[in-house]
């Protein structure tokens, strides 16, 4: 593992100045200096600024703590990237990469852009882009796009009963396109938020974001009835047809 990121800094505390180190862990900001050590941890701050020689941390329980130094914006950008990693989003999924959610080509289409749009944002260094590997909209119409794709492959010669499968498909799934409208909802707040409460705007937009990946998960499950229900035969009415001809 890498060497914590270290810049000096200085602070004021019980009316004096301090000459401090600031050190960033994966964890937490530790704020070192002659009186002693303050741990910053980053699941607690709601915001962060840096403008003018400054960088001030919004804390949820202890207030604002303001740092000054000469590369103020640095020690921001590095404080929000380590502060808005994505957790693991899929770990505690049913379906995902277990035998008993049929893996395949179909499987594959309705999970694939949510798993691609994951890897984007763990390869992401910036909240800006961890926030735009996730777009809500696209995956929504990834999502409707493989719920017709499997109503055509079933049934290729009827596009009727191709429709009716996708719409049943999409009854069974619906849980899915709603939790992406919320995380579409919680982007909108995070890039509208102020600097002191925007990472607690990320943190709801995180909790939104690993909803929708049950809701992927749960939805793949709820179709499988649908999936599976064998066709009706087709060959009713010469089936009919062959009956009456006989008893003539």
């Amino acid at each position: 593992m890498s060497a914590p990121a270290s810049w000096s800094v200085r602070t004021r505390e019980g009316g004096h100045v301090h000459v401090a180190t600031a050190r960033l862990l994966d964890d937490a900001l530790l704020v070192e200096h002659a009186l002693g050590v303050r741990v910053v941890e980053l699941a607690a701050l709601d915001g962060i600024a840096a403008a003018d020689g400054m960088v001030t941390l919004y804390h949820h329980a202890h207030g604002a703590l303001a740092l000054e130094a000469t590369d103020a914006a640095a020690i921001g950008l590095a404080v929000e990237s380590a502060a808005t990693r994505l957790p693991e989003l899929a770990a505690s999924l049913r379906a995902l990469g277990s035998p008993r959610a049929h893996p395949g080509a179909d499987h594959d289409a309705w999970v694939g852009p949510l798993v691609s749009a994951r890897r984007r944002a763990h390869e992401a260094s910036t909240a800006r882009d961890r926030l735009a590997a996730f777009d809500a909209a696209a995956l929504g119409s990834a999502a409707d796009a493989a719920l017709v794709a499997f109503g055509a492959h079933r049934w290729p010669a009827s596009a009727a009963r191709a429709r009716a499968m996708a719409e049943a498909l999409r009854d069974a799934a619906s849980a899915y396109p709603r939790s992406l409208r919320d995380v579409a909802a919680r982007r909108r707040d995070v890039e509208a938020a102020s600097d002191a409460d925007r990472l607690a705007e990320w943190r709801a937009w995180v909790a939104a974001l690993r909803a929708a990946f049950v809701a992927a998960d749960g939805a793949w499950e709820a179709m499988q009835p649908v999936r599976a229900a064998p066709r009706p035969r087709e060959d009713g009415f010469w089936r009919r047809a062959l009956t009456l001809g006989r008893r003539r």
